[in-house]
Order: C-alpha cells, then structure tokens, then sequence
C-alpha cells in the first residue's frame, strides 16, 4: 500500500462510522490530508457536501476504530495506489463512493473516464459501459 493510500484510509477511518466504506475512502482521496486524486484531474466538489451524501448512505455513529467493509478489504489488497483504488470504487455503481458522487450531481460516467486517464487505463471501466447503455441511476 502506497503512502498516499495510507493516509486516505487513515481519513477514511475518522469519518467512518460502524465500518469504513468506500464513500469513506472517497472522502479521504478529496480530503486536502489525502493523495488529492479528484482534485488533479479538476473536479469542483465541496467535501462537506460529499461528506453529507457519504453519512446519508452509511447511517450510524462516528467510530474511529471503524472496521474495513469487505469491499474496501478487496479494493485495497487488489491496488495499490490511489489513484487505482479510486477506479476499483467508481468502476462499482452499488458503491457508497459512486453513489454519493452521483447524489452530488456528478457524471459518474465522466469522472471514471478521467480518473482512469490519470492512472494510465485508458480503457472504458465497467461503470461508464453500463451507463452508456442504460439510463438507470447507480443507486
């Protein structure tokens, strides 16, 4: 695990609630503390209000000692980097990740497109061809 990666779970951990979910570690990539992936590829978001949709979706009291979800177990044995597990989330439509960047407004189609660029996967991610065919909302 990178250090980036590091310190976006160690965030990732204190907003978490009863598990660290992957709308968690989203918040830790845009949190300034964070590797900042969303950032460098531009993307205007207020954390506070990713922060709200994430605490929507993830009901439940603060604890830091949060235990990882099994999705973020996977994502972050799976990759290393950042910028790689930011993919694996996005590339997730059921994710709390995807599904908080969605209830912000985002183009969850547009954003996995620019976050795999930046990592150097240039091909479509599972996300962006499922939405490509289908008008359905990832929630």
């Amino acid at each position: 695990m990178s250090e980036q990666t590091s310190r976006m779970l160690a965030i990732a951990r204190r907003e978490a609630r009863a598990q660290v979910s992957s709308g968690h570690l989203l918040l830790g990539a845009l949190h300034p503390d964070g590797d900042d992936v969303l950032r460098r590829i531009d993307l205007d978001v207020d954390l506070d209000e990713i922060r709200e949709h994430v605490r929507v979706l993830t009901d439940g009291p603060s604890d830091p000692h949060a235990r990882l979800s099994a999705r973020v177990k996977r994502v972050l044995t799976e990759h290393g980097s950042t910028r790689d597990v930011l993919v694996a989330l996005l590339d997730d439509p059921e994710s709390t990740a995807a599904r908080a960047l969605v209830r912000a407004g985002l183009d969850l189609t547009d954003l996995c497109e620019r976050v795999s660029a930046l990592s150097g996967k240039r091909k479509a991610t599972k996300v962006a061809r499922q939405l490509k065919y289908s008008d359905r909302q990832p929630f």
